[in-house]
């Protein structure tokens, strides 16, 4: 097909592959052609159902409920099955740009705007069957801004009482908790969570009452709300609002997996769509004058991102992390600004050349492997035992030591403080951190999720050693098992267990450790024993080094 040359400024014959389109929902309307999300058909994939408009307003909202007493008819249409809407096929779409194309003047043009939720064709539609997806099936949900952003937003403004209320709506709005001191003090029980992040989790979430407002970041929205607002908000919010928030917490936690079953697909597909059915009956209540409370973001999550995921695979793969960094790295390289457009798409294509090289010959790619720190010992397969070491031997005592003694003969161990798993995080241990702690406040790197007897844990490093038959070991404090009833209630999001220390050790193979883990202190309710701890992971660490991000094996 032509394409503008801005190099050579001119025309040229290429060959373009185009698989997947992104972009937010501002940005998508130039790339798909539809008429936004405040459309009376705004729906991002296209499903069939029609929005609720709101009276005095030039917004329809993706509202499935009808509301009570509706005033005007566009509200007066039955109530939307979540579960029965289905994106728009390539046919459907066709069958709707030749009637958008049939307009015979700007009246008819405007009434079949509205009826098909189209404004025009799409850009992308000239592009060579071929060798691209039909439009709009080329096109995928933006899951970056919608699970890390749009959702928290909406949810922090109700529960801080921000969403614009109308005169006529005076009843009492009893999800709203975030307010004068109760909203200081989280903020500051959320800034104290840093201590206890990997520094591996790289940004940990700041004082959402000072920093929310001031270039808030993805990844610390993430960690905030569905990291650990599943602890936090336990003691804050009233019972039906947490629960309903932990059921959107679990199914976002499915979708942002780089592997994700069969069965897990369909616990997420359960979960959202209860969470969007009873969103809209805490907070919407079928009020004519709350419809603004159902942002597309709802409809979407609710009725869409299962069916997504299944038709595209993990949302891992199709966020839009890898393309903003992308753009934020090659802009940095762009070194002529009288003609940047140019420059950067020069260097886009010799990144993407050399990519493709190193994929076809491995051998050539330097980046590839890691160097091993002084003394470190490389156990394969992306697993390194790394130093501090003990120069002496230590000797266990009382459990520990009858622990070692059982399994080995000998309660003597040389202590080593630290290790990389094969995702790239490096967990450190008790001994070491005991160390560290001498000098400075080092953030805990020393809880891990583990496989024992095929069942998952959590626990405590107290440190590594090699056997004399030359294998690596990880002394282990075991947490106890998860509180079965804050487990259930909260749809899986809040697995709070207890701190057990020398009640509960296992000496642990290194291979079964799975990934450097947070454990944040729990909130409690004042009739409620204290002690108990609950698990932030990060998303997609079973993956991570897909991400390109690995610690440092240099730094203690």
């Amino acid at each position: 097909m032509k394409v503008w040359d801005a190099l050579v400024k001119k025309i040229v014959y290429q060959r373009v592959i185009f698989l997947l389109g992104l972009a937010d929902a501002l940005g998508m309307v130039e790339w798909d052609g539809r008429v936004g999300h405040h459309g009376a058909q705004g729906c991002r994939v296209g499903c069939e159902m029609k929005g609720r408009h709101k009276p005095n307003s030039g917004h329809y909202y993706a509202v499935h409920a009808r509301p009570n007493n509706a005033s005007i008819l566009d509200n007066q249409h039955p109530d939307t099955d979540i579960q029965g809407l289905e994106p728009q096929t390539a046919v459907q779409y066709n069958e709707k740009i030749a009637k958008l194309r049939a307009s015979k003047d700007k009246t008819e043009y405007k009434y079949n705007r509205k009826a098909t939720g189209l404004s025009k064709p799409s850009i992308l539609s000239g592009l060579h069957p071929g060798y691209s997806l039909p439009v709009p099936r080329c096109f995928g949900l933006d899951l970056m801004h919608l699970l890390l952003l749009n959702l928290e937003d909406l949810l922090l403004c109700l529960w801080r009482g921000t969403l614009k209320r109308e005169v006529s709506d005076t009843d009492a709005w009893e999800w709203v908790k975030l307010v004068g001191s109760t909203w200081e003090d989280h903020g500051k029980t959320v800034a104290n969570t840093t201590q206890y992040f990997p520094s591996s989790f790289q940004r940990p979430p700041r004082n959402p009452a000072e920093k929310l407002s001031s270039g808030y970041k993805a990844t610390e929205y993430y960690l905030y709300v569905f990291g650990l607002g599943p602890g936090l908000f336990r003691t804050i919010l009233d019972a039906e609002y947490w629960q309903n928030f932990c059921q959107l917490t679990s199914g976002v936690r499915i979708l942002l997996q780089w592997s994700i079953t069969g069965g897990q697909i369909q616990n997420a597909q359960r979960l959202l769509v209860n969470f969007a059915e009873g969103y809209e009956n805490l907070y919407y209540q079928r009020r004519e004058d709350r419809l603004h409370f159902c942002r597309p973001c709802v409809h979407t999550v609710g009725a869409h991102a299962v069916s997504e995921i299944i038709r595209l695979g993990p949302g891992a793969y199709s966020t839009q992390f890898a393309m903003e960094r992308t753009i934020g790295d090659l802009g940095q390289e762009v070194k002529q600004p009288s003609n940047p457009f140019a420059n950067l798409a020069q260097r886009a294509l010799r990144r993407a050349q050399v990519n493709a090289l190193k994929i076809i010959l491995p051998e050539v790619d330097s980046d590839t492997g890691y160097t091993l720190p002084k003394g470190a010992i490389d156990l394969g397969e992306g697993q390194v035992l790394l130093r501090p070491r003990e120069r002496k031997l230590y000797q266990a005592e009382f459990k520990e030591g009858d622990l070692l003694m059982n399994q080995f003969g000998s309660s003597y161990v040389r202590r080593w403080g630290r290790f990389r798993l094969p995702n790239g995080q490096i967990s450190r241990s008790l001994y070491v951190e005991q160390e560290i702690f001498k000098k400075r406040k080092p953030r805990n790197t020393r809880n891990v999720k583990i496989k024992l007897n095929g069942i998952t844990e959590f626990g405590e490093v107290w440190y590594y050693f090699i056997t004399t038959d030359k294998e690596v070991f990880a002394m282990v404090s075991v947490y106890g098992r998860p509180d079965p009833d804050l487990l259930c209630q909260s749809s899986n999001a809040l697995w709070a267990c207890k701190y057990l220390s020398s009640q509960n050790l296992h000496i642990v193979p290194v291979a079964r450790l799975q990934s450097v883990v947070s454990m944040q202190p729990l909130p409690i309710f004042p009739h409620e024993q204290e002690g108990q701890w609950f698990v932030v992971q990060k998303p997609g660490i079973d993956n991570a080094l897909i991400t390109g991000h690995e610690d440092n094996m240099d730094v203690i």
